[in-house]
Order: C-alpha cells, then sequence, then structure tokens
C-alpha cells in the first residue's frame, strides 16, 4: 500500500477541479469546504510525520555506514626506532638498534587501548657461543576507560607517572640525548612500568592554570638482594602486599609545570627461610618549562628532576648497609626553530646527573653531557653528544662519544 503523502499528486487534480465546479454553481455547501479543509490538513500533518521518519532513518544509517568507514580514527599503529653508537673509553665501540612499535585502538570515544613491545639486541645467554638474540619485551599493554573528560581509569601493564621523564621524554625521538638521565637508566632505581590499576585526569583551577594528578595500585617491587636494587613489572606478586603511588603536576602558566610523585610498599625477595617484605618509599620532584621566545628566534626546553629511595635494611641485603639512594638531574636546551637558515634545525644541549648509591657499593657516579642534534623532520633527529663521566668505582677514564638517529612515526 502506497503512503498517504504519495497519493498528493493524484488528490490535488481533484480538488482543484472541485474548486471549478463550486464556482461554476455558485456557492458550494460549507460543509464540502470545511471537509476539504480537514482532510487537506491530515495530508499535510502525515505528509510531515512521514518525511520526518524518513529523514531520521536516513540520518541514523548513515551514521552506522560512517563507523564502518576504512580509514577513521578508531586503529592507528605508531612507534619509533633507533639507532645508537656508543664509544666509551676501555671499552669496546658498539653499534646497536632498537624498534618500538606502539598500537592505539579505541573503540568508542571514551574506550580505548594502547600497548608497545620493545625490540632490541642482546647477546645469547650462554658465554662463549658467538650467537646472539633479539629480546621482545611488553612496554606497556593499557586499556582506558574515560567516563568524563576530568577522570580516566586505566587496567593493565602502564608507565609509572613518577616524575615527567619516563612517561613524556624516554623515547629516542624525544629524549634530547642520546642516553637517559643516571635515575631512570638501567643503574638507576626510578622503576619504569608495572601492573595494576590506575585513576587519571586533568582539572582547570584557574584562568590559565590547571592541575593533573595519577594514582595508581600495583603488584609492587622485588629485591635484589645483592644490588639493594628494586624490579617492576611482574605478573605475579611475591607478597601481600601492594604499592600505592601517585603524582600531582601544577602548571601556573601553559609553558611551566612542577611535580610532586611518591611511592609506597613492600619489596619482597625469597631466600631459604622463604618471603620477606622490607619498607619501600620513593619521592620525587620534577619541574619542566618549554617557551618560544622571539627575542631569540628559537625555543628553549629547561627540564630537572630529584628523586630518593629509601628501602628498610636487612641482613640478607647488602650485608645489612643502610638501601638509601638519591639523585637528581638538570638539563637545558635551545633550538633556533625560528630562523630562516639551515640553523633551524639545530639544537644543542646540556645535561648534567648525578646518583648517589649505598656507601658500601662504592659506585656514586656524575656526569656532564654536551650535545647537538639535527632535525632532519618533525620526528626524525640525529643527536651527536660528548660526556665526561667519574665514577667512584673506577680509577680509569670512562668518558664516552654518544651518535643516535631517532625516528617517530
Amino acid at each position: 500500500m502506497k503512503p498517504i503523502y504519495q497519493w498528493i499528486p493524484l488528490l490535488l487534480p481533484a480538488l482543484f477541479a472541485s474548486g471549478l465546479s463550486a464556482q461554476g454553481q455558485g456557492k458550494a455547501p460549507n460543509k464540502e469546504i470545511q471537509n476539504l479543509k480537514k482532510a487537506m490538513e491530515q495530508l499535510r500533518e502525515e505528509t510531515d510525520q512521514a518525511l520526518e521518519e524518513m529523514e531520521n532513518r536516513l540520518l541514523k544509517e548513515g551514521q552506522e555506514i560512517g563507523k564502518l568507514r576504512p580509514g577513521a580514527t578508531r586503529f592507528l599503529f605508531s612507534g619509533y626506532s633507533s639507532f645508537r653508537f656508543t664509544d666509551e673509553e676501555g671499552s669496546p665501540s658498539t653499534f646497536d638498534a632498537t624498534f618500538n612499535p606502539i598500537v592505539l585502538f579505541k573503540f568508542k570515544d571514551n574506550l580505548f587501548f594502547e600497548g608497545e613491545v620493545e625490540f632490541e639486541l642482546a647477546d645469547a645467554s650462554t658465554p662463549g657461543e658467538p650467537e646472539f638474540e633479539t629480546e621482545a619485551g611488553l612496554e606497556y599493554a593499557h586499556m582506558v576507560w574515560a567516563p568524563r573528560d576530568e577522570v580516566m581509569f586505566g587496567v593493565g601493564k602502564f608507565l609509572l607517572p613518577f616524575g615527567q621523564f619516563t612517561e613524556r621524554v624516554h623515547p629516542a625521538w624525544i629524549n634530547k640525548l642520546p642516553d637517559k638521565p643516571l635515575i631512570f637508566s638501567h643503574s638507576g632505581f626510578i622503576p619504569e612500568a608495572d601492573v595494576g590499576i590506575d585513576v587519571r585526569g586533568a582539572l582547570p583551577v584557574m584562568q590559565r592554570a590547571s592541575v593533573n594528578y595519577a594514582l595508581y595500585l600495583t603488584n609492587g617491587p622485588q629485591l635484589d638482594t645483592t644490588t639493594g636494587e628494586i624490579a617492576t613489572g611482574s605478573p605475579s606478586d611475591n607478597n601481600h602486599n601492594k604499592t600505592l603511588g601517585g603524582r600531582i603536576g601544577f602548571l601556573p602558566i601553559p609553558s611551566l609545570e612542577v611535580g610532586f610523585s611518591f611511592m609506597t610498599g613492600k619489596a619482597g625477595f625469597t631466600t631459604s627461610s622463604g618471603t620477606t617484605s622490607l619498607d619501600t618509599l620513593l619521592l620525587g620532584v620534577d619541574v619542566a618549562f618549554t617557551r618560544s621566545f622571539d627575542q631569540i628566534k628559537g625555543t628553549i626546553d629547561a627540564r630537572a628532576e630529584w628523586a630518593m629511595s629509601d628501602i628498610d635494611s636487612n641482613s640478607a641485603v647488602i650485608g645489612g648497609a643502610d638501601n638509601s639512594r638519591d639523585g637528581w638531574y638538570a638539563q637545558v636546551s635551545y633550538r633556533a626553530d625560528k630562523m630562516e637558515s639551515l640553523l633551524k634545525n639545530l639544537e644543542w644541549v646540556l645535561r648534567y646527573d648525578t646518583l648517589s648509591n649505598p656507601a658500601s657499593l662504592n659506585s656514586d657516579r656524575s656526569r656532564l653531557t654536551l650535545g647537538v642534534n639535527y632535525w632532519i623532520g618533525n620526528s626524525t633527529v640525529v643527536k651527536m653528544a660528548y660526556q665526561f663521566d667519574d665514577r667512584d668505582n673506577s680509577a680509569a677514564e670512562t668518558d664516552a662519544f654518544l651518535f643516535q638517529v631517532g625516528m617517530g612515526f
């Protein structure tokens, strides 16, 4: 059966003819005129309703088709890669390379997943055999639900928001120098990632100021009794305690951020007599400033971070000696990105960092690093640096020349 509005073209001539007939006969009865008006009004209402239903149906179908359109921002393959050359006095010079693919998948506007895997070259585990391996490590696998703009809930393995470097600066094409500051390096004491739950967000507090926050609960650290160092990221907990941590950052202006971080829990280790847990506390302060200046035709990026860790002493850990550490770094860079010549691609970097370990280990260390970068593109950089390295446990010179190419994609 045809919809009523499709009969309109057939009814109009009849109505028009009826009008002519009425004029020819004189006055049509008022009742017939009223009936015709009612019929026209009913047709108009039914037509409007049918058109509205059709418009809504087409809009809904268009939205469903849009969800299936290829190239929508639902899946993104990203990441970065690096190549590095290190020539340290007293050691063989070495080439190295890494590849870090990153996957981002958005299920809907407030639900997404982020994950990163690191592939790096490594020597074979069997001494004396000239074999080499490629190691793969899960950097993070993080599922996030954001019910509101001000808050996000996450689960999985994630980069710990302790300070700024690990979460925001560590990728090879973002880090201004070829290596990490000591407190965040393999010889440092700040954990990189762990498994658990987290909540994060940001809030405006004044016209230009804002606050960001992060709070997490994780499996927590496990303790190496030989070195007294802690490690995180294990899928299993070796004690009945969880680690609580977080960071709060304050931006009085968009170009300046000051943050405070903490982490507290119990670090566990296992011996023949069972599992022992020691109270562990980490604290940190960070500050970062980035701004472009017309007067110097370039951008200044300055940042500094300080951190400390305190783990209860135990006779099974580094001979019962005090197991406290602290360190800091300060870094400043200048890029002449407002100049018209090739100088706009150059960036100059200066960093000083230090690490103080337990006195029984005799491994305190401080470095001064001078670097220059050349930006080939927005996310591709060639870095060269010379490092003056002062180590308590080495009488020999350990200065180094570093070269790295970092590319983000």
